[in-house]
């Protein structure tokens, strides 16, 4: 009767071990830590400014917040640093369909998003309460009649598992044409008031511990319904 038994330990075992998933989706009920459909979209093309073998930047946000007055409220964004190669439409620039993993620190190959992804969690009041990186995960893009359809599946640095999806228009703009980031170099003096200002946690990559990026933003425009400044006006970064 031992033999049997040991026989059928090995193949209950082998099983067990064979549908082990690495990745950070997983079967049953309560799969994810944090399950969103994400409702809205904003990104900047970079064209090959940032690649550092002639790849393509797509910064990509998906978020499900508020817009109240002048601020986004009550949600959360995905923001990814997106790797790829050149846009099939120029005049139209969007990242190729397919599947992204998370790239490595200082990487920039194509089909991967940056460490410099992170996940944003903004309260009722504006304020951003977690800055979280990303540990791994994958992410896929496809497009259907017109709209870009996002499905990812994360592991954030705190061990907590995320599973987000998207479907709807994908307004990048674009920014591959002169200055990147549309950073105007000040050389004169500037005096405005800047009755807005929004604060937000950039990364702490190649600082010492305990030292972090911090990105400060005044200006004195408006947002449109999508989320994007109202022109002419000043953003102080």
């Amino acid at each position: 009767m031992k033999k049997p038994l040991f026989l059928f330990l090995f193949i209950l075992s082998s099983v067990l071990i064979g549908c082990h998933k690495s990745t950070p989706e997983n079967d049953g009920p309560d799969k994810y830590d944090y399950e969103y459909e994400l409702t809205d979209f904003f990104g900047t093309y970079y064209g090959s400014h940032f690649g550092k073998n002639g790849e393509y930047n797509f910064n990509s946000t998906f978020h499900n917040m508020k817009l109240d007055g002048l601020l986004f409220i009550d949600g959360v964004s995905y923001i990814f640093d997106i790797y790829t190669s050149a846009p099939i439409d120029v005049n139209n620039p969007l990242p190729q369909a397919g599947k992204y993993t998370l790239g490595k620190k200082d990487e920039t190959k194509e089909m991967t998003f940056t460490p410099n992804s992170k996940i944003e969690h903004v309260d009722k009041d504006g304020f951003l309460t977690a800055s979280l990186a990303l540990k791994e995960g994958e992410m896929t893009i496809a497009y259907e009649n017109g709209n870009l359809i996002m499905e990812a599946f994360i592991v954030d640095n705190l061990g907590k598992s995320h599973h987000v999806s998207y479907s709807g228009p994908a307004p990048f703009t674009d920014s591959s044409q002169g200055p990147t980031d549309q950073i105007t170099i000040i050389e004169r003096d500037v005096d405005f008031d800047a009755p807005n200002s929004w604060t937000s946690y950039a990364n702490n990559i190649g600082l010492e511990e305990g030292l972090i990026k911090v990105c400060f933003s005044l200006y004195d425009m408006n947002f449109d319904s999508s989320g994007y400044f109202i022109y002419p006006g000043n953003n102080l970064r």
